[in-house]
């Protein structure tokens, strides 16, 4: 496969702005990292607000992502990331066309939402 001009690495390279990370999770255009202060970050495309930061621009660099603390694990999905926080309830942000935040709706979220009935 060509590198097609997009991408200036075809290997490894550190992600700007994580320190301390416990855990990563990728979806098909964004990423995740899950900090030991129990923050997250994420990077990448967010035109449904996938990054989570309440814009809709995308990142080269991690940015925070608004209102998560005392997460303990995260998951990546299509434009869309969850966050399971240490009281047990799990919030979601980015895409949600068919219902994927679980908040009862099909609006996109830049900013993180409470998943319903959990």
């Amino acid at each position: 496969m060509q590198n097609s001009g997009r991408f200036n690495s075809n290997f490894p390279v550190t992600v700007s702005g994580i320190s301390g990370a416990t855990a990563i999770a990728a979806g098909n255009v964004n990423s995740c990292a899950l900090l030991a202060d129990t923050t997250v970050k994420c990077w990448g495309y967010n035109q449904f607000g996938g990054l989570g930061n309440g814009t809709n621009t995308d990142s080269y660099t991690s940015v925070t992502v608004s209102g998560i603390t005392g997460a303990t694990a995260i998951a990546g999905g299509n434009q869309r990331s969850c966050a399971l926080l240490a009281d047990t309830t799990v919030k979601c942000w980015g895409y949600n066309l068919y219902g994927g935040l679980g908040n009862g709706t099909n609006t996109p979220s830049n900013t993180p939402v409470s998943v319903i009935g959990l």
